[in-house]
């Protein structure tokens, strides 16, 4: 592709593993869908466990528009000892990594592998985040998660946000050593028989970043998984929600059920529609046969 035809660039960032190849490929064929012609988009895939089968499906959704790169971080998690948990893996925290490798990007846009996007990411990505060190949506309030930031944060759920989207300020995010303090925590966490971040890399990301998070709107992250758990929503906040229902910007497939696993549930519908025209389609029905 020739950029000299552009005059102005998108850089955004996923991680995944062979696991989350397909649903990822998924997500970036939508992006692909609401992207604007004229504009670029570069997205860049970090990966420690991806083939080059999967890196190759990747790249070939390339287009005159669009760049693809895949960037292989083994080397900077080599010494670092992090385990997963529940239904996440260690792949959630590259994102720590983000501001390390594009620093020459003074803002750039991760966005999680289970997500469909529904408009042109440009929108979000010109956003300012007003002297922020990051960009992103308030999590869902909902009795659990008033629980588990009390607990696991020392905070208030209603200043707490979900980190599948994150807009980031590469240099704030360096200044402040978020990664160095987060990787600590983790560290620590992976330790611990009874682990106190269950989410992970969001956790330490709230815990690290509080004060210091411009809060963009919901219908960017819209988590998925309280459609059917509405009354975890204190009433107060289930209104708004269902508003960002109607016109969700990017549907982020949050929680432990999937859209591939469970197609009855609302909004499944949207992942099969663009999964059934992708080379992934079998393989995912197959992998999920006993699901």
């Amino acid at each position: 592709m020739d950029k000299k035809y552009f005059d102005y660039m998108v850089p955004v960032v996923y991680a995944s593993d062979n696991k989350y190849a397909p649903y990822m490929y998924i997500s970036i064929k939508s992006l692909i869908s609401h992207s604007n012609p004229d504009t670029h988009y570069q997205i860049y895939i970090l990966y420690t466990n991806l083939s080059i089968k999967n890196q190759k499906r990747l790249m070939e959704l390339a287009q005159r528009n669009i760049s693809i790169t895949c960037i292989n971080i083994r080397d900077y998690m080599k010494n670092i000892e992090l385990k997963g948990s529940g239904h996440l893996s260690v792949a959630t925290c590259y994102r720590l990594f983000i501001a390390e490798l594009f620093k020459q990007y003074p803002k750039i846009l991760y966005i999680d592998s289970d997500t469909v996007v529904m408009d042109d990411i440009d929108k979000l990505y010109c956003k300012s985040l007003n002297g922020k060190t990051v960009g992103a949506v308030h999590d869902v309030v909902c009795t659990f998660l008033v629980e588990h930031y009390k607990e696991a944060v020392n905070m208030d759920v209603k200043n707490g946000f979900n980190a599948g989207i994150l807009l980031i300020d590469t240099e704030k995010f360096s200044e402040n050593n978020i990664k160095e303090k987060c990787i600590k925590l983790l560290e620590e966490d992976s330790k611990r028989d009874r682990r106190r971040f269950f989410y992970m890399d969001q956790d330490v990301l709230n815990l690290t970043l509080q004060g210091d998070v411009f809060f963009i709107e919901s219908s960017w992250n819209f988590q998925w998984q309280y459609l059917w758990r509405l009354y975890t929503i204190p009433e107060q906040y289930r209104k708004e929600y269902l508003k960002n229902a109607q016109y969700p910007q990017i549907i982020h497939y949050a929680g432990d059920k999937k859209p591939w696993e469970k197609p009855d549930l609302d909004m499944a519908d949207i992942f099969w529609e663009i999964a059934r025209d992708t080379t992934y389609y079998e393989e995912i029905l197959y992998a999920n046969l006993d699901k």
